[in-house]
């Protein structure tokens, strides 16, 4: 009987690739899968550990797989297993892995269905260091609908944010080939309409291999994909940049930066390199190239050296800047981080200031899409609501319904209409 395997992902868009790949891989085996938390007989879990609230779905995950098949085979990998493995051996898994040896990974989960003696070790025999660790390729590509597809072109990180766990995790910067990067894309002609660039840092893509994002950008520029930059970094935003975006046939503008304050003192505190008048003109500096455009960023609020005065500056800040919405987290202690040993605010500090964030981005966003309105939408729809309508998303990352039944669409806007914008055929 073939076995059904679930391939589940606790976090960020570069684990929901690695999931995509082994999705992929599994399925070209002849496995039945699944990425939702649905009965299997193995689950494959990639766990994330960048605030606290995320290290604890990691942990829980096991209880909730033994609730739906306690005969389940349970493989657990990703940045809550490289940094607690024991945890998750303690309790009874099959495979603990952490962020690296995918392939190896992919390999044991092919015995496994085979009934074949693992052949690995995967977390014993990663023998890496921060000083040392090779991106890899990893032998399937993420291909699972023909909407979008995510393509990881970096790993790690060298910045060490005060408050960041994730170069403590994930290695230092490391890039991956150009050449198999466009391997990769070449793949998925005519499997994808859309493909969204990821990795942690993408700013800093390519200076470990004496090579840089505008190269790769330019040999994009006739492939017949839309294109999407995943969360970006301030420092990687300059003219050569966006010139070589611009001639991209098909770019989304939208862009997502990494800002996690717009406070002067708490950005120096949190060890980012720019401070808020950066930040502002960064955000003029991509509108003089692309005037209609979104623009939304992370913000962390509740950081320990973060009062009053520095919240309300963040506060006002993100008003006056231009944002289209902003993500909100209110700030979590991660061990071995220079934040850890500071001393925590208060918890009915952080919520309210979470709240006042949120509601904030919330006004934002309906500026935001009435101003969209006037806009016509280029829109990849990817199915049908409950309420008859279709549903995608436009080159601007906005929401998009309607009773257009083409795959894609040129879409005129005829009012807001719940998360995004109700529109007809153009």
């Amino acid at each position: 009987m073939n076995k059904i395997i679930s391939v589940f992902n606790i976090g960020c868009k570069v684990n929901q690739y690695e999931c995509d790949c082994i999705q992929s891989a599994v399925e070209k085996m002849g496995a039945e899968t699944s990425n939702e938390l649905t009965f299997a007989d193995i689950y494959v879990v990639n766990t994330c550990s960048v605030t606290a609230e995320a290290e604890r779905k990691s942990r829980q995950i096991i209880s909730r797989i033994r609730s739906i098949n306690p005969e389940a085979d349970i493989i657990i990998t990703g940045c809550a297993a490289e940094k607690n493995p024991k945890f998750y051996e303690d309790k009874g898994t099959l495979i603990v892995s952490g962020v690296l040896n995918k392939n190896q990974l992919i390999e044991n989960i092919k015995n496994i269905i085979q009934d074949k003696p693992m052949l690995f070790n995967e977390r014993k025999d990663s023998k890496k260091s921060y000083n040392y660790m090779p991106y890899e390729n990893i032998s399937s590509y993420a291909m699972l609908n023909k909407t979008r597809a995510l393509v990881k072109i970096q790993d790690g990180c060298d910045n060490f944010c005060s408050y960041c766990t994730i170069p403590l995790l994930r290695g230092k910067s490391r890039s991956r080939s150009i050449s198999s990067i466009v391997s990769e894309l070449e793949q998925l002609r005519g499997l994808t309409q859309e493909v969204v660039l990821t990795g942690i840092n993408l700013s800093s893509y390519g200076k470990d291999i004496n090579d840089n994002l505008v190269n790769l950008i330019s040999i994009m520029k006739d492939m017949p994909f839309r294109f999407r930059i995943g969360s970006f970094y301030l420092d990687g935003i300059d003219e050569s940049l966006m010139v070589a975006l611009s001639k991209l046939n098909n770019f989304c503008p939208h862009f997502h930066l990494s800002l996690q304050s717009c406070s002067d003192s708490v950005l120096y505190d949190m060890g980012r390199r720019y401070n808020s008048k950066t930040i502002e003109e960064k955000i003029r500096f991509i509108k003089s190239f692309y005037p209609v455009s979104s623009i939304t960023a992370d913000i962390i609020v509740g950081y320990p050296t973060e009062t009053e005065s520095t919240f309300q500056e963040t506060y006002d800040n993100i008003k006056s800047f231009g944002l289209s919405s902003i993500n909100v987290f209110p700030f979590s202690r991660r061990e071995n981080t220079k934040a850890y040993y500071l001393k925590p605010l208060p918890n009915d500090i952080l919520k309210e200031r979470k709240m006042k964030t949120i509601e904030l981005s919330n006004v934002l966003e309906k500026v935001f899409l009435k101003k969209m309105l006037s806009e016509k939408q280029k829109v990849i729809f990817e199915g049908k609501e409950q309420n008859g309508l279709f549903s995608g998303y436009s080159e601007y990352y906005i929401r998009i319904y309607s009773e257009c039944k083409k795959n894609s669409a040129t879409i005129k806007p005829t009012g807001l209409f719940q998360d995004g914008l109700k529109g007809v055929e153009e």
